[in-house]
């Protein structure tokens, strides 16, 4: 899910999401967050997508663009990074490969 939020940070309303896609701080507006409305899955959701993902995740969504660049956490290869590291990682692949297929289907 935060893969999926971070990649339609620019398509929703909210202030403090748009802000954390452009790495800048912000305060979050209780109102704009409370109804802020937004779709996962198909599904239409109301409120913060922010609060729905944990700490760990958006750092590994972060940790993603250095992953897809060769650049790794850990001295050494792959094999030398941590099984969650690596498990994280793939995942994110797979749904960032998803989004852009969808994309490309779009056109």
């Amino acid at each position: 899910m935060a893969v999926r939020v971070f990649d339609q940070a620019d398509h929703m309303s909210c202030p403090r999401l748009k802000r954390i896609a452009d790495e800048t701080p912000a305060e979050c507006d209780d109102f704009e967050c409370n109804h802020t409305l937004w779709s996962f899955n198909g599904e239409d959701l109301v409120g913060c997508p922010i609060k729905m993902i944990t700490q760990q995740s958006g750092e590994f969504v972060r940790a993603y663009r250095f992953f897809k660049y060769g650049l790794l956490p850990r001295s050494g290869g792959l094999i030398d990074q941590g099984m969650r590291y690596v498990q994280a990682m793939e995942a994110i692949d797979r749904e960032v490969n998803l989004i852009e297929r969808e994309a490309q289907e779009k056109e």
